[in-house]
């Protein structure tokens, strides 16, 4: 059975400081700077419970390193990155995530009902 997980992430408003401002920085818009710093955090999330585990601020990348064989860890396409992919890969945890409908994938292994497993081209 597996543990199942979501890579997310969030960003909040920190206070308008100049340490706040090289820590972090401002977020853009369309026509200027966010009005406040805003710090980024990323979490895997436990499906049925909502529970937050393993958070940190920081990269997505900075998250994967969390994961364990026996996790089923969902994500949504925004996060699909070849070198992000094979990190989570490489701790044993099994993934599903999202990709944008036009990314190229090679078929890896044809299946019995017609159905293919993809790999990410190289």
């Amino acid at each position: 059975m597996w543990r199942l997980v979501s890579l997310d992430g969030s960003s909040l408003h920190v206070a308008d400081t100049a340490e706040n401002d090289i820590a972090f920085g401002y977020p853009g818009a369309s026509r200027a700077e966010g009005s406040f710093p805003q710090a980024r955090f990323v979490a895997l999330v436990e499906n049925g419970t909502h529970v937050l585990f393993g958070t940190r601020l920081g990269r997505y990348a900075d998250m994967v390193h969390v994961l364990r064989p026996g996790m089923l860890c969902l994500a949504d396409r925004q996060f699909f990155r070849h070198a992000l992919w094979n990190a989570g890969a490489a701790t044993g945890a099994d993934l599903l995530w999202r990709v944008k409908s036009n990314l190229h994938l090679l078929r890896a292994t044809a299946l019995a009902d017609g159905s293919y497993t993809r790999r990410p081209d190289h």
